[in-house]
């Protein structure tokens, strides 16, 4: 709440400037998250990063606009294919909206990526997708015996 003031003040010169509105855009998003969307809608005419995308489709999902919340994470995996947030934020999205077969695509294209540089955050998103693969399985596995 304390930098908003100054981001606004700093608008008016940095407007024209992608990684600013991206920031901006971030933070703005708990507050206000149509001028949010607004602004990170800005960014991306200036900076066409993975990681733009990746605010963009945050928040189009504080708006409830799932289609172009896709839309983001989807380009955002296309501009940096070896990257695991837009792959599992788009997997997330997929839960989410009960489109579970959508899900279990991205899932299993999370598990088959090989990993560049090993992190504590690959390894709870490979094992979070694992998880829930096998949880579908049972629940899958249990309809067929009723």
């Amino acid at each position: 709440k304390n930098a908003l003031p100054l981001y606004l003040n700093a608008y008016r010169e940095l407007k024209y400037d992608g990684f600013f509105l991206s920031c901006y855009g971030e933070d703005l998003m708990i507050a206000n998250p149509i001028k949010a969307n607004k602004i990170l809608n800005e960014a991306k005419r200036f900076n066409i990063h993975n990681n733009s995308f990746i605010r963009l489709g945050d928040s189009y999902i504080l708006l409830n606009q799932f289609d172009k919340a896709e839309e983001a994470y989807i380009l955002s995996s296309l501009m940096v294919p070896s990257r695991f947030i837009p792959k599992y934020k788009l997997f997330i999205l997929y839960c989410e909206t009960k489109q579970y077969f959508e899900a279990k695509k991205v899932a299993n294209i999370i598990l088959q990526m090989k990993v560049k540089v090993p992190s504590t955050k690959v390894d709870l998103i490979k094992s979070d997708v694992k998880n829930w693969l096998v949880n579908q399985n049972k629940i899958i596995s249990n309809k067929q015996k009723i």
